[in-house]
């Protein structure tokens, strides 16, 4: 739990985040937490905290929930997530303005790529494909196999297909889809932001397809073998196609995905 008081001793001000799965507990606004252990604990002080003669750590070893009190919640989320998913990429330039936008980015990544350098550009506007599901389902592939036609079709009608895959999945991801601006690899927090700004999501029941609706993004989610009922991703804009009686026509999906971008 990242936990952050007031100076005056009042409540708790908001902005607090809490680490799931580790423990549960609640902590006072004094300077030591009331802890709840339950469960184990596999996060090293190292991996919680850097030094940082700001933020305070209380530990209890193999056992219990980790509290981290830290003046700027937000900025100790960020170190977390970056000690555990690894960097953003070293550069990232963004631009603002009226008119002109997309076509700059566009421009900037061609010329790095002319450089040599790996470059992805995104525009102000832009649909995410997530064509990949790892593993079987009862020896049944989990993967939808509309996504190049899907990723074809959009593209016609004018919008930006992009495409982050995870590592190891470039190359089954540029296969599948032709044209798409396909991005590297990322840590989780920046793909979690390039999905909560995008138009629309399109995933398998996978792991992107969660991330998608855990940050409030649209979602077709496109079932075939697994059971909605048990695996679903859960949020407020979340659509559901198929079932895991078969996988849904392709026109199904795409009045779903037109349903959604009309939204927009």
């Amino acid at each position: 739990m990242i936990h952050q008081e007031r100076r005056d001793g009042g409540q708790t001000e908001s902005g607090n985040a809490t680490i799931q799965g580790v423990g549960r507990g609640r902590a006072k606004t004094s300077d030591q937490p009331e802890l709840t252990p339950i469960g184990t604990v596999s996060i090293t002080r190292q991996e919680l905290a850097s030094a940082d003669p700001s933020t305070q750590l209380d530990y209890k070893a193999k056992q219990g929930i980790v509290v981290v009190r830290d003046p700027n919640p937000r900025r100790r989320i960020a170190l977390m997530a970056a000690t555990f998913a690894g960097l953003q990429p070293a550069t990232i330039a963004a631009v603002t303005g009226t008119n002109g936008k997309s076509s700059t980015v566009h421009f900037d990544r061609h010329i790095w790529a002319a450089l040599g350098l790996d470059a992805a550009s995104v525009g102000a506007a832009y649909v995410v494909l997530c064509p990949v599901a790892v593993g079987l389902h009862r020896g049944q592939v989990k993967a939808w196999d509309g996504f190049g036609r899907l990723c074809d079709d959009l593209r016609a009608q004018g919008h930006a297909v992009v495409a982050c895959p995870a590592p190891g999945e470039r190359a089954a991801v540029a296969a599948v889809l032709n044209g798409a601006a396909i991005l590297p690899s990322t840590d989780v927090g920046t793909f979690a932001a390039l999905l909560a700004a995008s138009q629309l999501v399109i995933a398998n029941d996978s792991g992107p397809g969660h991330v998608a609706a855990a940050v409030g993004a649209r979602l077709v989610s496109v079932f075939g073998v697994t059971e909605p009922t048990r695996t679903r991703p859960w949020g407020p804009a979340v659509t559901l196609v198929g079932s895991e009686r078969g996988w849904p026509r392709y026109e199904e999906v795409t009045a779903a995905v037109a349903a959604a971008l009309s939204s927009v």
